[in-house]
């Protein structure tokens, strides 16, 4: 995804984790993600995201539809490729 971000143009995401991001390291370690647009980056409780998802944190993709309906998710594997076939 950070080699091609405009391959998601139009596409609102939201990068969640249990580890404390703040702006420096965002952009240090995904400078061109850091600044595509409809890009949210933000961190969670772990306890409540396995409570309220049912998931451990590993890499995982909830697709949800414009109308806020999840439509799949996507297990151990954290690829635009995987995103995309989705």
């Amino acid at each position: 995804m950070e080699r091609s971000p405009e391959r998601l143009s139009g596409v609102d995401m939201y990068f969640l984790t249990p580890a404390p991001l703040d702006d420096r390291h965002i952009a240090a370690r995904w400078p061109r993600l850091a600044t595509s647009p409809g890009k949210t980056w933000g961190h969670v409780d772990l306890a409540a995201w396995m409570r309220t998802t049912g998931v451990a944190i590993t890499p995982s993709f909830f697709v949800v539809d414009s109308s806020g309906t999840l439509r799949t998710v996507i297990r151990g594997e954290m690829s635009l490729e995987a995103l995309l076939r989705s």
